[in-house]
């Protein structure tokens, strides 16, 4: 053989043993460790979109990843078994408790693991959640110009968003109640939903009447009058009461200008608008003659004028 012919030879056979060195010489890595950085040890989420994280090992040519349930030295469930060549590995998770390891690989062998435990807690998302709501109670009326608003606490919320619209607009409160001012009259919905850093609850609502205004007319005496013959103790009192009227004020005197008061009820039952008040409630009303006039009280708690007086004798 010529001798450059020789050296070209000799110059491949060079190359080709390089080659394979380098495809025989690999790092070793047993006593390596892979650093595991999210999620930290001891996680706890309501979020079971789950992304492990890890530092990379020079020399790794693939990560081993395991995930069981609720953990290595009691598997109950294998979830991921996998091999992956980057540092990332995103899996879906129920609820429940979990265990998670890596490590690196390569030809010449592997890393120990690292372990870490996990838990997906849905409980504090708040989407299935309800706030319960404690006062008033709903379809409250009331004649004051504020009123005191509370709910129950809900576990994992950290701030309450109230709303009522016209008054305000989906303002936040750490506290469980606040006291809000209403500017009118007129019906308003007060709402309220708990809310944290990643859900919020839907909202509960409640309606809330603000009257003021005091009723403007008078019941109507109808028996007995003051042209009605001398009735028996056991006589039942009625009157025609009003529209807006929650409840009605009897008031009985043995003097026409009522200077004396016998006897003062509040009445709310009835049938229909006619109530009415027996005159046994008189301590011994036999032989006297009396003097009775009514009053409304709405909802809200106005009080209305006393209508006209009538009177009458007992026998």
């Amino acid at each position: 053989m010529k001798p450059h012919k020789f050296i070209l030879v000799l110059f491949i056979i060079m190359i080709a043993f390089s080659a394979c060195q380098k495809d025989i010489i690999v790092k070793d890595i047993e006593n390596e460790t892979v650093t595991a950085l999210s999620p930290p040890d001891g996680y706890n989420t309501p979020n079971n979109s789950i992304t492990f994280w890890w530092e990379k090992v020079d020399g790794a040519e693939k990560y081993n990843i395991q995930i069981v349930s609720p953990s290595f030295s009691n598997i109950q469930q294998l979830i991921t078994d996998s091999s992956v060549t980057t540092d990332k590995f995103t899996k879906v998770l129920t609820p429940g408790t979990y265990q998670w390891r890596v490590r690196a690989t390569n030809n010449g062998g592997n890393t120990a693991w690292t372990t870490r435990t996990l838990t997906i807690d849905t409980s504090s998302n708040l989407t299935y959640s309800a706030v319960i709501l404690l006062s008033p109670a709903d379809s409250f009326y009331t004649s004051a110009t504020s009123a005191y608003l509370s709910w129950s606490p809900v576990s994992n919320a950290t701030v309450y968003s109230l709303s009522i619209p016209g008054v305000i607009n989906s303002t936040s409160y750490s506290t469980t109640a606040a006291t809000i001012s209403f500017p009118t009259e007129g019906t308003y919905t007060w709402s309220v939903r708990a809310e944290n850093s990643f859900s919020f609850s839907p909202y509960s609502s409640r309606k809330i009447f603000i009257d003021r205004t005091a009723p403007t007319s008078s019941p109507t005496l109808n028996y007995p009058i003051s042209t009605t013959p001398t009735v028996p103790a056991d006589t039942l009192m009625s009157w025609t009461t009003i529209s807006e009227s929650y409840k009605d004020v009897v008031l009985i005197s043995d003097v026409s200008d009522f200077s004396n008061t016998i006897k003062m009820d509040t009445v709310s039952s009835g049938s229909g608008s006619v109530r009415t008040y027996s005159i046994s409630n008189i301590s011994n009303p036999s032989g006297n003659t009396y003097h009775w006039k009514v009053k409304s009280i709405d909802r809200a708690g106005n009080v209305g004028n006393y209508g006209t007086s009538k009177s009458f004798s007992v026998q």
